[in-house]
């Protein structure tokens, strides 16, 4: 397979490492990418990795200088299905998907360590799907095919369980530091109760894995953590709370409206 990433960002780098490592003809271009259409109009698949904004831009300029309509074109973004950002290529006959993976590109080094074993969701357009499915298997990853997709919600949970996991830890780490803690035992032993928690969740499901004063109904904990947090913290610690509560499955009518005027 004969492939071109556009992009040499974090997710361009990350992938054109992945591809080498697994003996894929791959070239990556960035800005200059016109400097190679012959290049480019020998490719099987373009793999536009750029950010979110520049997606549909992009794909209207590759409709006006690509000759093959047999090449595949799939972008990276987990909040805009393909139909819509590469409108302009799907016009002109040329196959196009979207690939999103599940996984934060922090660094090429993490990337090449880490990646297998992780998910990539696919939805598009069957021939530029089959050759996604194809490339993300042969980079170790799990693939799941889907043919109707909100994006945005489905972006917005891959966010959730991300990169305001990390805000939520910064967060706590702070807050332990605050409290006395050095910084780095902070980190290690908060991170390693929320690791211990999601294998928990990945083990059952996350109504059984909730424990702490929210799920025994404690009141006075509840009160008393408020009272030490600032303005920030509080409306944090609430709205999470607020969540935490609906899988609470074993208090009192009592427990839950003390604790919903609580968290109000």
């Amino acid at each position: 397979m004969k492939i071109a990433i556009i992009g040499k960002g974090k997710l361009g780098s990350a992938l054109d490492a992945l591809c080498r490592r697994y003996e894929h003809n791959v070239v990556l271009l960035a800005r200059d990418w016109r400097d190679s259409l012959s290049e480019l109009n020998d490719v099987d698949l373009i793999v536009i990795a750029v950010n979110d904004a520049a997606i549909s831009r992009l794909a209207t300029e590759l409709a006006t200088v690509l000759t093959s309509r047999s090449i595949n074109v799939i972008h990276c973004s987990g909040s805009q299905a393909s139909e819509c950002a590469l409108h302009a290529l799907r016009t002109i006959g040329i196959s196009t998907a979207s690939a999103h993976p599940v996984f934060a590109f922090s660094s090429v080094e993490h990337s090449l360590s880490a990646f297998a074993g992780s998910y990539t969701v696919i939805e598009g357009e069957s021939r530029a799907t089959e050759m996604a499915d194809r490339l993300f298997t042969s980079l170790g990853a799990k693939t799941r095919v889907t043919e109707s997709l909100n994006k945005h919600q489905y972006h917005s949970s891959t966010v959730i369980a991300s990169n305001l996991v990390v805000a939520q830890l910064s967060t706590a780490i702070e807050l332990a530091t605050r409290s006395g803690l050095d910084k780095e035992d902070a980190q290690e032993l908060l991170c390693q109760l929320a690791i211990n928690n999601l294998r928990s969740i990945a083990n059952s499901s996350p109504e059984r894995a909730l424990t702490g004063p929210i799920s025994r109904g404690d009141v006075d904990t509840i009160s008393a953590h408020l009272s030490s947090l600032n303005s920030t913290e509080v409306e944090t610690y609430k709205t999470l709370s607020r969540v935490a509560l609906t899988l609470a499955k074993n208090l009192t009518s009592e427990q839950i409206e003390q604790l919903k005027s609580l968290l109000t």
